[in-house]
C-alpha cells in the first residue's frame, strides 16, 4: 500500500473547530488516530469559492517513504558535520537547521511531534506563524557547505543498504525544498498547513 502525505491549507477557525467537534464525540484514544481527519466533515469541491480548505502542493514528493530516508539522512548529516566539520561551526548549524526543520513534517510514524499546534502524532499542523519561523529556518541552512558532508559520508544508509526513494543529495534538497513550498503557500494564504497521510 502506498501512503502519501496529504497537505491542506485551512483557516485556523475551521480547523479548532474541527478538531473540537472531535474531541466531543471521539474517544481520546481514537482522536489521535492515524484514521482521523481533522476535515473530513468540511466542504471540499474543485475550483469552488465556498471551500473550507484547499490542498497544497507537494508532487511529486508526497510519498511517506520519503521520510524514511529524509530522517535517515538528516541523523547522518548531522553527526558527520559535528565529526568532521572545521570551519567553526556554520556547517553544523546548517546541519542542525536541516534536522529541525525535517523533524516538523514527519507524521504517521513518530512517537512525538512537539511543532503540532494541536499536539497530535499523526498529523502535522503548524500555525501560520510558525509557517513564517520555520521557513525563516530554511533559509539559514546552507546545502554548499552540507554536500561535501553528504557526499562523504552519507550515500548510503548507516546498515550499508541503499536509500530508496530519495537517492542522492540534490534528491534531499529538493525534498526539503518542496516542504518549504508548502510552508510558502500557507503563508501566502494566510492559512494553518495540516498534513495527514492517506
Amino acid at each position: 500500500m502506498s501512503v502519501e502525505l496529504i497537505p491542506i491549507l485551512i483557516d485556523e477557525q475551521v480547523l479548532a473547530g474541527e478538531v473540537a467537534r472531535l474531541r466531543a464525540t471521539l474517544p481520546l484514544e481514537t482522536l489521535d488516530s492515524w484514521e482521523t481527519q481533522f476535515h473530513a466533515a468540511l466542504f471540499y469541491e474543485p475550483h469552488a469559492e465556498r471551500n473550507q480548505y484547499a490542498y497544497a502542493s507537494l508532487r511529486p514528493f508526497r510519498s511517506i517513504r520519503m521520510n524514511y530516508d529524509a530522517d535517515a539522512m538528516r541523523f547522518q548529516l548531522l553527526n558527520q558535520a559535528r565529526k568532521t566539520a572545521r570551519d567553526a561551526g556554520p556547517t553544523e548549524r546548517s546541519a542542525s537547521a536541516l534536522f529541525q526543520f525535517l523533524e516538523v513534517f514527519f507524521c504517521c510514524f513518530v512517537g512525538t511531534n512537539p511543532h503540532n499546534e494541536f499536539g497530535f502524532q499523526h498529523s502535522t499542523i503548524i500555525s501560520l506563524s510558525n509557517c513564517r519561523r520555520l521557513h525563516a529556518l530554511f533559509e539559514r541552512i546552507d546545502f554548499a557547505l552540507l554536500a561535501p558532508v553528504f557526499a562523504e559520508h552519507c550515500k548510503t544508509r548507516d546498515d550499508g543498504s541503499a536509500y530508496t526513494h530519495i537517492q542522492s543529495f540534490a534528491g534531499l534538497v529538493d525534498y526539503a525544498t518542496a516542504l518549504d513550498g508548502l510552508l510558502i503557500q500557507a503563508g501566502d494564504c494566510g492559512k494553518w498547513l495540516y498534513i495527514y497521510g492517506g
